[in-house]
């Protein structure tokens, strides 16, 4: 798993069931994890929070304990049947679709102070957005000024 906010990647050795409020980060430091959390990160999290989880980092033998909203599942930290992953593919295709489809009415009359904007074919889908739009004003800009 990823830890926040180092994004460090480590694993999950012991779970603890106490609220982040009663968690005290070591026998010489005596702030409550949430005390901890707020003065060196400047990250509200809340006191009850739990289970906690204890995490071995990567590469150190140093544990570390979390509060669980400061931990997430990278993509690498999932195993992913070949039916699931289909599954996924096939509703991003088709959102995709939908989203190019809204994309381009959206886009159908789009102007700029006078100017109206003008996409040809399939030059949205094969880029971003951003990319045709910043494409399309250099465009106008350069047909206006001679020695651009």
């Amino acid at each position: 798993m990823i830890v926040a906010p180092s994004g460090n990647y480590g694993s999950i050795v012991d779970v603890i069931t106490r609220k982040a409020s009663n968690q005290t980060i070591s026998e010489t430091d005596s702030r409550n994890l949430v005390q901890f959390w707020k003065d060196v990160y400047d990250i509200d999290i809340s006191p009850d929070e739990m289970p906690l989880l204890k995490v071995k980092m990567m590469n150190s033998e140093q544990t570390f304990t979390y509060p669980p909203s400061m931990i997430f599942f990278g993509n690498e930290s999932l195993v992913i049947s070949a039916g699931l992953q289909k599954f996924i593919d096939d509703k991003k295709a088709t959102l995709k679709f939908k989203m190019d489809k809204i994309v381009k009415e959206a886009l159908n009359d789009l102007r700029i102070g006078e100017v109206k904007l003008e996409f040809e074919g399939n030059k949205i889908e094969s880029n971003n957005i951003q990319s045709v739009l910043l494409q399309e004003i250099k465009f106008r800009i350069q047909s206006l000024t001679p020695n651009f």
